[in-house]
């Protein structure tokens, strides 16, 4: 179990742009290392698919190929992506929030809630596919509004379309705001990837590492880590700007429901 000092979140009042992000590096800091093993596991799960390859002594494929095994396995590795990405909410929103986090209390919502939260990218994916066919705009939209759909569901136990109808409100008359937030933390996250890859193929060169196949292993290992770091951090920032405009729209309202869904 772990608790952490309080209660700067969610926010109680609405916040500069500047704001949102400060509020989300806080998130990340102060809940890195408890979320961590949720990292590593976001990122292995994320290559079921290719972990099969690989055991199966395949060559490395696109999504599942022509394989129905293979598809299985990718569907499973975004279902359980999605099961560690609800872990990671949880956790963070509670020990952001100053509340108590337990890995079984954690999992236990997980599960209750799982089938809903699959649905819910089930109806995000059709909608914004259908989106981004019709207009591009509203394709964007709707991805940008999932993101804020996630933490909806489950703190406020709705639907899975009734979460994604609830972040598209509160995403509505600020969405290029939202997306501004979400480009430079996607910026921030592509130059610590650059930065590493820079020095894991530097370190290899002095070191006369000559071998792709091993500076190759290396690469995907650094990749791993740093993305292990990575989840938390999206996760810290989206959590960041649903508190914020949750305070616009409900103010301290939003608080006590967060705090409900826990129990």
């Amino acid at each position: 179990m772990v608790m952490l000092p309080p209660h700067w979140y969610p926010p109680s009042r609405p916040q500069s742009i500047g704001e949102v992000l400060d509020t989300g590096f806080k998130i990340f800091q102060t809940t890195l290392l408890p979320c961590l093993p949720y990292g590593v596991t976001w990122v292995v799960v994320g290559q079921l698919a290719t972990l099969h390859d690989l055991a199966a002594g395949r060559p490395l494929r696109a999504f599942g190929g022509s394989d129905p095994i293979g598809w299985l396995w990718f569907a499973l590795s975004i279902v359980l992506a999605l099961a560690i990405w609800s872990l990671l909410i949880l956790r963070q929103s509670a020990l952001a929030s100053g509340r108590t986090s337990s890995l079984a209390g954690e999992l236990r919502i997980t599960l209750e809630r799982l089938p809903q939260l699959v649905a819910l990218l089930l109806v995000a994916a059709a909608a914004c596919a259908v989106g981004l066919l019709l207009l591009v705009l509203p394709g964007l939209y709707l991805a940008v509004a999932f993101t804020l759909a996630v933490p909806a569901l489950l703190a406020r136990r709705l639907g899975p379309i009734a979460a994604l109808r609830y972040a598209a409100r509160l995403l509505y008359g600020h969405f290029w705001r939202t997306t501004l937030i979400l480009s430079i933390a996607l910026v921030v996250t592509l130059a610590l990837y650059t930065v590493v890859a820079t020095i894991t193929l530097l370190a290899c060169t002095l070191g006369g590492v000559t071998d792709v196949a091993v500076v190759t292993a290396v690469s995907r290992a650094a990749g791993i880590a740093l993305g292990a770091v990575a989840a938390p951090f999206g996760c810290a920032i989206i959590l960041a700007i649903f508190g914020e405009l949750g305070a616009r729209r409900e103010g301290p309202e939003l608080e006590r429901r967060m705090a409900a869904a826990e129990s």
